[in-house]
């Protein structure tokens, strides 16, 4: 579990909380507390002493409405923030469907030009002077922190709050009266204005809204929607091809990093992580192996590396090379990944429609690293890996862009 930047009886503030505790009085115990002990919160009801980020009460009561100063602080445990939590707090009821039907995606602007041969990304020159590729995103990395708790996805479990802040859902005006935006593809944070997704999630009406800070896209959410400024796709993209398939999402203005909306840092090794390196993804696709249910909570799954050698032998050995979209087969932009098999349901864990544009990342030491953008898949829950854009690959151009 990662921690924020706060040092034991010092005032210096946590990342976490630069834009909020810091600036605001805060009531402290007199005697300083500790994880467990019992507390008094500043209406007199009783409490107990647990960290931040697993406070249910201090997340939706002080956090999310920013009610700071009815916030009282018992002390640090390591580099966390102990806050005084409410005892048998019990949120009210939220109405909220757990499942409902597919949607019909956008369909795509049909008119591109020819599919270009897949390459490597040329570096772009870098405007900064004497920095090298990766430096950029390498310190913005180092501003982010998480608090961690405790494709569409199959075989997956609900993410619990604050456990993947970096996670955002991009919306699209929908036919339909209510709901009139539908959450149609997932996208990464990884910067205060940029989000990175999947190129094919560019459609002719979107998207126009990105959610992020929730983990539930049923109607009455409680999530920050930020307007599109944006969808800035890769050059070499084209959707006759599955090559070059990433993009980033400009936000038409700046999010606020707190414990639920902190952006991922950039994996930029162009290597294949081991075998044996456990990866995750998130995303609110379809959950069911008959196509059915999509979920309104965010699902994860873990999963782990197939190398492109063998990922392309098993998409040969089912002819699936050879075609327009993969012309060159499965090439070093590429990331392949695939998930345990689950007897029961003969099914393995993988993403499915609706995690498109998404993360699969890795978690190394206290960050999260985005390694791939969820891309396309054969079946949901096959033998047959689902593939993502390698992030590494394009340093230079998400660079260019968001740091330049």
């Amino acid at each position: 579990m990662s921690q924020f930047g706060r040092a034991v009886g010092r005032v210096s503030c946590s990342l976490l909380l630069l834009a909020t505790f810091c600036s605001l009085p805060l009531q402290t115990h007199s005697n300083t507390l500790y994880e467990g002990d019992a507390c008094k919160l500043r209406d007199g009801s009783q409490g107990v002493c647990t960290k931040a980020g697993e406070c249910q009460w201090f997340i939706n009561t002080i956090l999310r409405p920013r009610r700071f100063k009815e916030a009282v602080r018992c002390s640090f445990l390591v580099d966390t923030e102990v806050v005084c939590c409410k005892r048998n707090w019990i949120p009210e009821a939220r109405t909220e469907r757990s499942t409902e039907p597919p949607t019909e995606e956008p369909t795509e602007i049909p008119t591109e030009p020819p599919t270009e041969p897949p390459t490597q990304t040329v570096p772009i020159e870098s405007k900064n002077v004497g920095l090298k590729t990766g430096d950029r995103s390498r310190r913005a990395c180092e501003q982010y922190s998480y608090e961690s708790q405790t494709y569409n996805i199959i075989n997956g479990q609900e993410a619990a709050e604050s456990e993947y802040p970096f996670m955002a859902a991009l919306g699209y005006p929908s036919n339909e009266p209510e709901p009139s935006v539908r959450y149609r593809c997932g996208a990464s944070l990884i910067s205060a204005n940029f989000l990175l997704t999947a190129a094919h999630c560019k459609k002719g009406n979107g998207p126009t809204t990105a959610l992020l800070g929730t983990v539930s896209i049923a109607a009455g959410h409680d999530g920050i929607e930020v307007g599109v400024k944006r969808v800035i796709a890769h050059k070499q993209y084209r959707s006759s091809s599955k090559y070059h398939d990433i993009a980033l999402v400009e936000l038409q203005e700046p999010v606020e990093y707190n414990i639920l909306v902190m952006p991922i840092c950039l994996h930029d090794d162009p290597q294949d992580l081991p075998e044996n390196s456990v990866l995750s993804a998130e995303g609110f696709g379809i959950v069911d192996e008959n196509y059915q249910l999509s979920s309104t909570r965010l699902m994860k799954v873990n999963l782990t590396t197939v190398p492109r050698l063998r990922c392309n032998q098993i998409f040969g050995d089912a002819n699936l090379l050879g075609t327009r979209k993969l012309l060159q087969g499965i090439v070093e932009t590429q990331y392949c990944t695939i998930g345990s098999l689950d007897n029961k349901t003969e099914l393995r864990g993988d993403a499915c429609q609706g995690d498109s544009g998404g993360p699969v990342q890795i978690k190394t030491g206290e960050k999260y690293r985005l390694v791939g953008v969820i891309s396309f898949g054969h079946s949901c829950g096959s033998y047959i890996p689902g593939v993502t854009t390698r992030v590494a690959a394009y340093i230079d151009w998400i660079e260019s862009i968001v740091w330049a």
